[in-house]
Order: C-alpha cells, then sequence, then structure tokens
C-alpha cells in the first residue's frame, strides 16, 4: 500500500515518533496482551491475536475492549481496519468469529463442554491486520467505572473511537504509517462517516499522531448539502441485473451549500432512502405473501431464505431509528428469552459464543478484567445510549469531497437495509458514473454486481449475502475485501478493544479501527461473527464452554484490526466517574454533527496524526430515510410480498414508509404487520463471553462488567445524528477512499436504501454495475 505523499506529513513523522514513542511507553489508557492460545481452539493459534483496554473520557472511566488480528499476509505493509460491528451494543466478536475474523465456532451439538473454534479460510486478516472493537462501552467486554461514563451517544461514541483509534495506534508505533481504513456494517453505517471525518480533519490540523487515512488530494467543487430526498424504487425484473430499470424519485429540498477510506457494508445511511425501497424490493422478489400479516410474521430480515430461529443474545437491532418498534422489541426480548436456538438454525452459533464468552477461563485467555462485566452479551441493547445521528448520506458527500475512497456493499438478501436503498441514496449524491453496473466474480463465478463512480466510491452487491454479508458469504466478501484495499480528555470512560495484528505484515498491513452498531453491540460481534479471525464451533451447548475456530476469511490476513467496545456500557468497556452526562437527545441535526467534527481530528492537529486512508461500511444505517423506505420494495423484489398486496401498499403509503401521515390508518396497519418484531439469536458468543475462563484470557477488568451483552440498548446514549449522508460527503472531498457493501439480503438496512443515499451523493459513475466473482462465482 502506498504511503503518505505529502512531504509535511513524512517530516511530522519523522519529527514527532520520539514523542510517540514516548506517550506509548507512558500510556496508561491502554493495556494489551498478547494471546497464543484459546479456550476452545485446539493448539497455539496460527495467527496473532492481542487483546486490551483502551481507556477514554476524561478520566478514562470507559473501558473499550478490543481484539486485534495482525495481517497472516504481509503486516509490515498490509492496512490496519478498524472494524466496527452494528446494533448499536453488538460485540466485536461477531466480525471476529462470524463475519471476517480468521475463526469460526464449529456448530455441533452442544453438551456442555465448551465450544470449540476453527480457523476460518476466507478470514480478512490474511490481506489486512483488524482491530475489532466492542463498543460503544457496555458492548460485549467493554464497560465503565460509572453510571455517568456508562452512558452513550452516536457523537459521543464516534469521539470515542476516534481517540480509542489514536491511543492505539500511539501504543502500537509500528502501525502508525501502515494504511488505515474504518469499516463496519449496518448501524455502523451512521458512526463509520463521523468517525473518518474526525480522522481527517485531525490530520489535516495536525493532530498526533498522523493516520495514514487512504486519501487522494484533489479539488472538487463546492457540493450541496442534501436536506431531505425521497425515493420510490420498484424492483420487479431480476435483482440487480437491470439497474436502467428502476425507477427513482429524488425530492431534493433545502440545499444548503457545503463548508470548505472507508468500507459500509448494508449501512443505514437514511432511513427516508431505506424505508422508501422496502416494498419495492419485497414485491420484485415475491416475499410477502397474499395475506401481509400472515406472510411477513414468519421472514428473517436479516437473510430471507433462512427460517426465523430462536435467540440467546440477539442480533443487532440496526434500525434503532424507528424507535416506535424499540420498545416493543426490547420487551418481546426479555418475555422469550428462555427460549434457545436449535441446532441448524443460523442463530445457533450465536449461542455457542454465549457459552464461549462467559466462559471463565476464556475470559482469563482474553486478558478481561474481572468483575468489569457481569454476563457478556454478544448484543446489548439495555445500553444507556442515545441516538442522535438519523442519516449519513450527507457524510458520504463530504468525504468524497476529501477525496477518500469508499467501498459500500450490500447483502442482497438483506431486507433490513435493502440494496435497493443503498442504490437510491447513492444516486442522490449524484455522482457521474465510471464503470457502470457489472458483475464482479470469485473463481469464476458471480458473487454480485458493482459499480464505480467518480468520486472513488464503488457500490457492491454480495450475492446471496444477508445483513451482515461476510456473515453469509464469507469467502465472496473476503474477496471483495482483499481486491478493495490493493473521546473524553482524562479518559474517565475505558473502552475496552480486541486488537488483531495482521497476519501477513503488521509492520505494513494497514490498520481497521471497527466499530460495531447497536449503539451497544459488542466488539466481539466483529471479531468472531463478522471479519475477526474467530468462529465459534456450533453445536449444541452442553454446559462446556464453546469452542472457537480459526476463520480463514479473517480480514486480518490483510489488515491490523482494533474491535472496539463502544459506546462506554458497550461489552467490557465501563465508565470510572459519573460526570459525564447524556447528549440532549434533541441533537438530530447533521450540520450540528459537522459543527463537532471540524473541532476534532488530523486537521486540528490532534495528536498523533492518524494516517487515515477511508473507511468501509457493511450494510450500514445512514438515516434520513433511505434504510427504512427502502425495506419494503426490497420485500417485493425478494418475492417477500405479492403484486397485490405490494401495490396496496404503494398506493395506501405513497412510497413512504418513514414519515407517514398518522391519520393514514391503512397505511400505518399494512406496516405494523409488516415489521412484527424479529428477534436473533447469538447465543453461544453470550456463553462465552461470560464465562470467567474466557474474561480471565482477555484481561477484561473484574467487577467492571456484569452480564456480557452483545448488544446493549439500555445505554444512555443520545442519537443526535439523523443521518450521516454529510459525513460521506464530507469524507469524499477530503480524498478519502470508502467502501460500502451491502448483503442483498438483508432487510433491516437493504441494499436498496444504501443505493439510494449513494446516488443522493450525485458522484459521476466510474465503472457501473457489474459483478464480482469470488473463486469463479459471482459473490
Amino acid at each position: 500500500m502506498e504511503k503518505p505523499n505529502s512531504l509535511c506529513h513524512l517530516l511530522l513523522i519523522i519529527v514527532l515518533l520520539p514523542l510517540w514513542l514516548s506517550l506509548a511507553a507512558a500510556a496508561a489508557a491502554a493495556s494489551e496482551s498478547t494471546i497464543k492460545y484459546l479456550p476452545g481452539f485446539d493448539g497455539p493459534l496460527p495467527f496473532d491475536l492481542e487483546t486490551g483496554y483502551v481507556g477514554v473520557g476524561e478520566k478514562e472511566e470507559a473501558q473499550l475492549f478490543y481484539y486485534f488480528v495482525k495481517s497472516e499476509g504481509n503486516p509490515v505493509d498490509d492496512p490496519v481496519v478498524l472494524w466496527l460491528t452494528g446494533g448499536p451494543g453488538c460485540s466485536a466478536l461477531s466480525g471476529l468469529v462470524y463475519e471476517i475474523g480468521p475463526m469460526n465456532f464449529e456448530i455441533v451439538e452442544y453438551n456442555g463442554s465448551l465450544p470449540s473454534l476453527v480457523l476460518n479460510p476466507d478470514s480478512w486478516t490474511q490481506a489486512a491486520s483488524i482491530i475489532f472493537v466492542d463498543m460503544p462501552v457496555g458492548t460485549g467486554f467493554s464497560y465503565a467505572t460509572s453510571i455517568e461514563e456508562s452512558q452513550s451517544s452516536d457523537f459521543l461514541q464516534i469521539q470515542q473511537a476516534y481517540e480509542f483509534l489514536r491511543k492505539w495506534l500511539i501504543d502500537h508505533p509500528e502501525f502508525i504509517t501502515n494504511p488505515v481504513y474504518v469499516g463496519g456494517d449496518s448501524f455502523s453505517g451512521l458512526i463509520v462517516p463521523g468517525v473518518v471525518a474526525n480522522i481527517s480533519d485531525g490530520n489535516e490540523e495536525g493532530k498526533i499522531p498522523f493516520i495514514n487515512l487512504k486519501v487522494l488530494v484533489n479539488s472538487f467543487n463546492l457540493l450541496n448539502q442534501l436536506k431531505f430526498v425521497v425515493v420510490l424504487f420498484p424492483f420487479l425484473m431480476e435483482c440487480q441485473l437491470y439497474d436502467h430499470r428502476l425507477r427513482l424519485y429524488e425530492y431534493l429540498t433545502n440545499l444548503l451549500t457545503k463548508c470548505s477510506g472507508y468500507l459500509l457494508g448494508n449501512a443505514a445511511t437514511d432511513p427516508l432512502f431505506e424505508n422508501n425501497f422496502e416494498i419495492p424490493y419485497a414485491f420484485g422478489h415475491a416475499i410477502i405473501s397474499y395475506e401481509l400479516y400472515q406472510a411477513t410474521a414468519g421472514i428473517n430480515h436479516a437473510q430471507i431464505l433462512e427460517p426465523q430461529c430462536a435467540y440467546a443474545s440477539p442480533k443487532p437491532m440496526e434500525i434503532l431509528y424507528r424507535k416506535r418498534y424499540l420498545k416493543d422489541q426490547f420487551q418481546g426480548f426479555l418475555e422469550l428469552n428462555d427460549r434457545l436456538p436449535t441446532i441448524g438454525c443460523h442463530t445457533y452459533g450465536y449461542l455457542l459464543s454465549k457459552y464461549w464468552a462467559n466462559d471463565k477461563s476464556v475470559q482469563t485467555a482474553l486478558h478481561i478484567k474481572e468483575g468489569s462485566i457481569g454476563t457478556w452479551q454478544r448484543c446489548n441493547y439495555g445500553l444507556p445510549y442515545a441516538h442522535q445521528i438519523f442519516r449519513s448520506v450527507d457524510d458520504h458527500l463530504y468525504l468524497s469531497e476529501k477525496g477518500y475512497r469508499s467501498l459500500v456493499y450490500s447483502g442482497d438478501h438483506d431486507m433490513m437495509v435493502t440494496y435497493l436503498g443503498t442504490q437510491a441514496w447513492i444516486r442522490a449524491l449524484n455522482f457521474s458514473i465510471v464503470d457502470d453496473w457489472r458483475s464482479w466474480h470469485v473463481e469464476n463465478q458471480v458473487s454480485g454486481y458493482t459499480r464505480t463512480y467518480s468520486n472513488k466510491m464503488t457500490f457492491a452487491t454480495v450475492k446471496g449475502g444477508g445483513h451482515t454479508a461476510p456473515e453469509y458469504k464469507s469467502h465472496e466478501c473476503f474477496a471483495m475485501f482483499r481486491s478493495y484495499i490493493g473521546v473524553g480528555e482524562a479518559e474517565e470512560v475505558q473502552l475496552f478493544y480486541y486488537f488483531v495484528k495482521s497476519e501477513r505484515n503488521p509492520e505494513q498491513d494497514p490498520l481497521l479501527l471497527w466499530l460495531t452498531g447497536g449503539p451497544g453491540c459488542s466488539a466481539l460481534s466483529g471479531l468472531a461473527f463478522e471479519i475477526g479471525p474467530l468462529r465459534f464451533q456450533v453445536a449444541e451447548y452442553n454446559g462446556s464452554l464453546p469452542t472457537l475456530l480459526y476463520n480463514p476469511d479473517s480480514w486480518t490476513k490483510v489488515s491490523s484490526i482494533i474491535f472496539v467496545d463502544s459506546p462506554v456500557g458497550t461489552g467490557f468497556s465501563y465508565a470510572t466517574t459519573n460526570s459525564t452526562a447524556i447528549r440532549p437527545s434533541d441533537i438530530v441535526q447533521v450540520s450540528h454533527a459537522e459543527e463537532f467534527l471540524r473541532k476534532v481530528g488530523n486537521e486540528n492537529g490532534v495528536q498523533p496524526f492518524v494516517n487515515l486512508k477511508g473507511y468501509m461500511i457493511g450494510n450500514p444505517v445512514t438515516g434520513g430515510g433511505f434504510d427504512n423506505n427502502a425495506q419494503i420494495p426490497f420485500a417485493h423484489g425478494m418475492a417477500l410480498i405479492s403484486d397485490e398486496l405490494y401495490q396496496s401498499l404503494e398506493e395506501s403509503c405513497g412510497g413512504e414508509y418513514e414519515r407517514i401521515d398518522p391519520t393514514n390508518l391503512e397505511c400505518l396497519n399494512n406496516l405494523k404487520a409488516f415489521r412484527q418484531p424479529q428477534f436473533y439469536s447469538y447465543l453461544i458468543c453470550k456463553y462465552w463471553a461470560d464465562d470467567v475462563h474466557v474474561r480471565r484470557a482477555l484481561h477484561v477488568r473484574e467487577g467492571t462488567i456484569d452480564g456480557w451483552i452483545r448488544c446493549n440498548y439500555g445505554l444512555g446514549y443520545v442519537s443526535d445524528i439523523p443521518s450521516s449522508f454529510e459525513y460521506h460527503v464530507y469524507l469524499s472531498t477530503k480524498g478519502y477512499r470508502s467502501l460500502i457493501y451491502s448483503g442483498d439480503h438483508d432487510i433491516v438496512v437493504p441494499f436498496l436504501g444504501t443505493q439510494t443515499w449513494i446516488r443522493a451523493l450525485n458522484y459521476s459513475i466510474v465503472e457501473d454495475w457489474r459483478s464480482w466473482h469470488v473463486e469463479g462465482q459471482v459473490a
């Protein structure tokens, strides 16, 4: 990967490297441990795994836990990926063992013994070092030492993720010059652009360390801020094959002139886009039957072809801006908590992670601070988390103006954040097309379709992918990733993290800061379920510790990754004081986020300067209507609803499923039936993270966390960023690369909604829609 080509940046690194080294030696905020053996894995780990905590906040009372897997390729040169799991509140273990990491759980009937881990042959760590972080605090093994520091929000998570990365790099100076990517999926679509914007601004302001974010210096015309986009995307023919047939209605109002490498998977970006695509998607794919209620009750929105199963620690409830559903969903989770998934269910692997992560020997091996959390949860939906970001489309435009590359991907069977919605917001960006719609291949097989835009944004679908695409199509997603990469002053918030050094060349591979969704979902989700080097062996739980397996598709094969439990209260992160108040819940304007972000980051001289290269988001929540409005079009496109029902919904709701007239009872009743609460299970992960041996292994601070929650939705978190759209705009103008990907079977953040907000960026297309392949197969 190329190094920073700015002479000023090079001189800055040379002059300040001794300072970084001294700061690393004196830093009390970070504590890390090299893990040679993991309970559940047979023999020594064949990759470099590090876990640790990074304290964030004024007094470092929020402790963010992370898993770092060094690249298995060339960690000296390979990029470092910071991977943020969705939720919020879902552990980075999901990314590590379920999505892109080097391990998977062996799926066998649980018999009371510790679940087994096996290697993931498609681990992204073959090409990059990856950091999987339990964040926000309260996620996974991250914890807080005070009630105040256990509160988190969108903006605070962005701030703490940037603080985490800077501190982590100071403590790991060997990675300071590596290319750095920030990635994540689902809810992280609202967070990652803000993190990348902070890094970019901090670099420009001379903050230390300089983060080698992938950027191409370019001068763009001033672009307008997208304030309102409504799209209708009736998907009628073959899914994604005939892009020219798609109808797009874009209403751009209140255009405000903006002043002045990341990767997203099935990223929730803007409910205005995503919601308007739910029904067209469902119609085009014949998902919903003649009777709406009967048909939708059994649909697995995360992967529409798979059956609904019971759960223990739930899968990320990514669309938390649908607050009218959250209370019912959480109550349903409490009422049905005694149900467990059965072997054969996709969610059975989550059950194994619960057994494994809660095992005492596992926590000991991970060096989890004893007593820092209670029971480990893969997704902690009880986090005190305030939602402030409701759309992120303008963020993509901002990042594009910065010159950063971006990769946006969508699993095409995701009904949570449909690919139709993703396409809609991408079109709203109004970028010109460089390389139009085409298939991409793995091993001569179509693995999906992709399009390249002029502002260095790439959109790709993953054929057969669900809401967290790498979890369902790990081999194809690793090929996609490999191709793509050619917090408080007194540290009162202690953010726990898992750092996995790149298995290839950690000295040069990029460093990826991975933020899990939620907010409140542990970084363990990213580490063990998504992009990390571990997977839980999916076997019937028998009371013993779940077994961990190596993930051959771990992203740590090519990048070092920090998985952070953020915000505070997520996983094993915690706060040490009661001094931090909840951010006001009415801070929802994207402009407020921009004003905040311009005060921090590289551009403001924050040290160390982060060598930011770009960002990546998978099935990312973006806000602004992109995601929610794409779900029903997605369901239709995936044949989940009948033509008659889709037409009825379209007529009664007018293609608008986010902002509904309260007097429109017909539309409300139809949507109420369509959006029945869906529950998921990562039960194994919860057992694992709550095990005392696991916490000791992870060096989780004893007493900081009670029961580990994969996604803690009880966080005191203020959601004051309604959309991350403008962050993408900002980072684009900075010249950073971005990768936005969507599992095409995800209905939480449908790829249709993601496409919608990308279109709203109005970028020209460099390489149009095409398939991409893994081992000759369309991925």
